[in-house]
Protein backbone atom coordinates (compact mmCIF):
# COMPACT_ATOMS: atom_id res chain seq x y z
CA UNK A 1 0.00 0.00 0.00
CA UNK A 2 1.12 3.52 -0.65
CA UNK A 3 1.05 6.44 1.75
CA UNK A 4 -0.17 9.93 1.11
CA UNK A 5 1.78 12.63 2.92
CA UNK A 6 -0.17 15.65 4.09
CA UNK A 7 2.00 18.52 5.20
CA UNK A 8 0.35 20.94 7.59
CA UNK A 9 0.74 24.69 7.76
CA UNK A 10 -0.66 27.66 9.68
CA UNK A 11 -3.21 28.79 7.09
CA UNK A 12 -5.02 25.54 6.32
CA UNK A 13 -6.89 22.90 8.25
CA UNK A 14 -6.58 19.41 6.86
CA UNK A 15 -8.67 16.39 7.72
CA UNK A 16 -8.74 12.74 6.91
CA UNK A 17 -12.41 11.88 6.57
CA UNK A 18 -14.00 8.43 6.42
CA UNK A 19 -17.52 7.63 5.36
CA UNK A 20 -19.43 5.52 7.85
CA UNK A 21 -19.95 1.86 6.91
CA UNK A 22 -23.68 2.34 6.39
CA UNK A 23 -23.13 4.95 3.65
CA UNK A 24 -23.79 3.73 0.11
CA UNK A 25 -21.90 4.74 -3.03
CA UNK A 26 -24.97 6.71 -4.13
CA UNK A 27 -24.90 8.58 -0.81
CA UNK A 28 -21.21 9.35 -1.33
CA UNK A 29 -21.93 10.78 -4.79
CA UNK A 30 -24.67 12.95 -3.31
CA UNK A 31 -22.30 14.10 -0.56
CA UNK A 32 -19.71 15.30 -3.10
CA UNK A 33 -22.42 17.16 -5.01
CA UNK A 34 -23.43 18.99 -1.83
CA UNK A 35 -19.93 19.87 -0.56
CA UNK A 36 -19.69 23.23 1.10
CA UNK A 37 -17.71 25.50 -1.26
CA UNK A 38 -15.14 26.24 1.45
CA UNK A 39 -13.94 22.63 1.31
CA UNK A 40 -11.24 21.65 -1.13
CA UNK A 41 -10.98 17.88 -1.46
CA UNK A 42 -7.30 16.99 -1.76
CA UNK A 43 -7.39 13.24 -2.21
CA UNK A 44 -10.00 10.53 -2.54
CA UNK A 45 -8.92 7.08 -1.43
CA UNK A 46 -10.13 4.06 -3.34
CA UNK A 47 -8.98 1.42 -0.85
CA UNK A 48 -10.89 3.03 2.00
CA UNK A 49 -14.12 4.98 1.83
CA UNK A 50 -12.67 8.35 2.61
CA UNK A 51 -10.84 11.44 1.51
CA UNK A 52 -8.58 14.22 2.68
CA UNK A 53 -10.18 17.65 2.84
CA UNK A 54 -8.58 21.08 3.10
CA UNK A 55 -10.15 24.25 4.45
CA UNK A 56 -8.99 27.78 3.74
CA UNK A 57 -10.21 28.96 7.12
CA UNK A 58 -11.53 27.58 10.40
CA UNK A 59 -15.17 27.18 9.36
CA UNK A 60 -15.28 23.39 9.36
CA UNK A 61 -18.45 22.96 11.49
CA UNK A 62 -20.44 21.76 8.47
CA UNK A 63 -18.11 18.83 7.92
CA UNK A 64 -17.73 18.01 11.62
CA UNK A 65 -21.49 17.75 12.04
CA UNK A 66 -22.24 15.79 8.88
CA UNK A 67 -24.01 12.50 9.74
CA UNK A 68 -22.37 10.47 6.96
CA UNK A 69 -18.74 10.91 7.93
CA UNK A 70 -16.21 10.46 10.68
CA UNK A 71 -13.20 12.73 11.02
CA UNK A 72 -10.10 10.81 12.06
CA UNK A 73 -7.48 13.54 11.97
CA UNK A 74 -6.98 17.28 12.18
CA UNK A 75 -3.70 18.98 11.23
CA UNK A 76 -1.49 16.37 12.93
CA UNK A 77 -2.06 13.68 10.28
CA UNK A 78 1.21 13.03 8.44
CA UNK A 79 0.35 9.91 6.40
CA UNK A 80 -2.27 7.27 5.82
CA UNK A 81 -1.55 3.75 4.62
Amino acid sequence: MSSTILETDKTHNRYIVLFKDSVSNADISKFYNELNPTIKVLTTYTLVKGFAAEFDHNDYTWLEQHPMIEIIGLNHIKSID
